[in-house]
């Protein structure tokens, strides 16, 4: 017969110690809120996890740029509307001084008044900027609207000379009835052209942050699944193994006071 014998004392302690190991495991992932704290936790779950978060950390800095092309897209679109008008009322006065009954001194007048008006196109022209970067001038905007390098992910916004000179409008001359609606229309048109560019640029950046919030959600909640805890779970794990700790400690004080019982009767 063994008095002395440890096993059943050793099994409660090793079963006490798994127990603690394992709710500490459980009490990290309810404050965290997370299953894989480290990479010993799950190593594959956790290589997967960090691809996906550098993957939705592209994307929300893919949604940062597209916003900020859509805010150059802006500037753009009201420096252009600016001159569309200016052009409009250059043209009115060019219809106006197509009447012959206009006379030499009110011709010079109208032309003074298109001066006046070139000039504000050249203001605009060289004063345009968005973030200390000139727009006009055939300046190139490039705006990355994907979270890695591939086909489609630059769009290109050309930003074409727009000052008199480049318009054509420093040729009108209302002093002399030549062709001066025929410059403003070609003039217009090309302004139009811009501004139906920019607005292209502007829904394929809409389009492109449509998309990229898509996939950012699901990125996210793929991520989730992968990495986060589920609370329920552990806190029932947790439980289980307060249970088993609690059943575990008190067996390994009955085994102590059982054996000092049978010593007891040795001794008296």
């Amino acid at each position: 017969m063994r008095i002395n014998d440890n096993s059943h004392l050793l099994d409660a302690w090793q079963t006490i110690l798994r127990s603690n190991a394992n709710a500490n495991v459980q009490r990290a992932r309810i404050a965290t809120g997370l299953r894989i704290i480290s990479a010993r936790d799950d190593s594959a779950g956790l290589a997967m996890s960090e691809g996906m978060r550098a993957q939705y950390e592209g994307m929300e800095k893919a949604i940062q740029n597209a916003q900020t092309g859509i805010s150059a897209t802006q500037v753009t679109e009201g420096s252009l509307g600016q001159i569309h008008d200016i052009l409009g009322r250059m043209r009115e006065l060019a219809v106006q001084a197509e009447n012959g009954t206009y006379t030499t001194e009110e011709r010079k007048a109208m032309q003074q008044e298109v001066g006046q008006l070139n000039e504000q196109i050249s203001d605009i022209a060289k004063n345009t900027e968005f973030n200390t970067k000139k727009l006009f001038g055939g300046n190139e905007l490039n705006v990355m609207v994907a979270s890695t390098p591939q086909k489609g992910a630059v769009v290109t916004l050309k930003l074409e000379d727009i000052s008199p000179n480049a318009l054509g409008t420093t040729e009108v001359d209302l002093t002399d009835n030549k062709n001066n609606i025929s410059i403003l229309d070609k003039a217009i048109n090309k302004v139009n052209d811009m501004r139906s560019n920019t607005g292209a640029v502007r829904n394929h950046l809409e389009k492109g942050i449509r998309n990229l919030e898509v996939g950012y959600v699901n990125q996210i909640a793929a991520e989730s699944r992968i990495r986060d805890t589920d609370v329920v779970l552990s806190t029932m794990n947790l439980t289980k193994e307060q249970i088993m700790n609690q059943a575990s400690l008190l067996t390994f004080v009955n085994q102590n006071i059982n054996r000092k019982n049978v010593l007891n009767l040795f001794v008296h």
